[in-house]
């Protein structure tokens, strides 16, 4: 049973960071840069910096000084997966949320692809007797209630920049699946870490 759950959590992870990789280069191009989606979205708000970051794997957005850093290529993309990833980050520039608060003491940065599945995997294959799970117990816990906040901030800022483009909105949409199906990776292995005990 618990090699079973082991297995289905690493699956469901592995699937989802290939579907974000394979949507990413066979993305159709839209109209404008990321860049300018970036401006256009976040033009009323005088606090907030774009800058381009050519020393940057992924885009994010720094929660304490308002900064959407976008990746050199995706600045100047103007595939819809990019633009996807301008209107996340500049959704959670519009949000007026407390647990943004809290949450800027602990991560400086938000991205719009998570990696504490990544985590979990690492911490799942590393565990193994009962005490294991027990520690296990309490890293998977911790990382299900960030998954959590960061699912429902990610709705939430999608929320302030819906768009009536149907592709932009099916990358977000994806988006939001994903984040829904790292938690259930999750919840995987904390009911495997209880078999374990």
């Amino acid at each position: 049973m618990s090699d079973i759950l082991l297995i289905i959590s690493i699956a469901l992870t592995i699937i989802c960071y290939f579907l974000f990789f394979i949507t990413s280069l066979t993305s159709k191009k839209g109209s404008e840069t990321a860049a300018e989606a970036v401006i256009r979205l976040t033009k009323n708000d005088n606090g907030l910096r774009l800058v381009e970051s050519k020393d940057n794997v992924l885009s994010k957005y720094q929660l304490k000084r308002k900064i959407i850093k976008l990746k050199e290529k995706t600045y100047s993309s103007k595939s819809y997966f990019s633009l996807s990833i301008a209107y996340l980050l500049s959704g959670y520039s519009k949000l007026k949320e407390t647990s943004l608060e809290y949450l800027s003491k602990v991560i400086p940065y938000f991205y719009y692809l998570s990696f504490t599945p990544i985590f979990s995997l690492i911490i799942a294959l590393v565990i193994k007797t009962s005490m294991d799970a027990k520690i296990g117990i309490i890293f998977f816990v911790i990382i299900l209630v960030y998954q959590n906040i960061l699912s429902d901030l990610n709705t939430k800022a999608i929320d302030l920049v819906k768009d009536d483009n149907d592709e932009i909105n099916k990358h977000l949409t994806n988006i939001i699946f994903a984040s829904k199906i790292f938690i259930l990776s999750t919840m995987l292995q904390i009911i495997r870490m209880i078999t374990l005990l």
